[in-house]
């Protein structure tokens, strides 16, 4: 992305003390380059409404093992982490399982990874119904050496606007038959 230089003026009148702070963020979704390991998903379509099951597969690239790993799986909007469903993914032979986030990002740590693949299997729960989810996150990082990296993006099942309105606030094009 080109730099863009953006300016802004500021002009005050009278008399007193005045603070003024300007800050700027953005996110790009980008995909690791040369990633260190592979990252695979799946998204079980088929399950119960309001109920995200992701199946993460995951395995280091490099010769030999990797060290200390963390896998981050940051949930779409509207999705918070079944806490329950925790246990199980710690069972995958993961060392250390928290969210953080408000229980939208579930982290992961292994002591390390090798070529074979580790399957991790992914609860969220939908608590809030939002359409045109932007893809999400899961990253992959050497503990020690956050240079050994992988990142890929996933959006779960769209919702349309007609799948979350309710009542009057629905458009025409919502309504049977149109």
């Amino acid at each position: 992305m080109s730099s863009q230089i953006r300016n802004v003026t500021l002009k005050a009148t009278g008399e007193g003390t005045a603070i003024m702070q300007l800050s700027w963020q953005y996110n790009t979704a980008n995909a690791t380059k040369e990633p260190s390991f592979k990252i695979r998903y799946d998204i079980d379509e088929g399950t119960v409404e309001n109920i995200l099951s992701l199946n993460v597969y995951i395995s280091y690239l490099k010769e030999g093992a990797s060290g200390m790993t963390v896998m981050e799986v940051t949930l779409p909007s509207g999705y918070v982490a079944d806490l329950e469903a925790l246990d199980d993914v710690k069972k995958s032979g993961a060392k250390r399982v928290e969210t953080k986030n408000e229980n939208t990002v579930i982290v992961v740590y292994f002591d390390e990874l090798t070529e074979e693949e580790k399957s991790l299997k992914i609860l969220a729960n939908r608590k809030v119904k939002l359409a045109d989810l932007k893809p999400v996150p899961i990253k992959v990082y050497d503990y020690y050496d956050t240079t050994k990296s992988a990142t890929v993006f996933y959006t779960p099942k769209q919702l349309s606007t007609c799948d979350i309105c309710e009542g009057d606030d629905c458009g025409k094009s919502c309504k049977p038959g149109n």
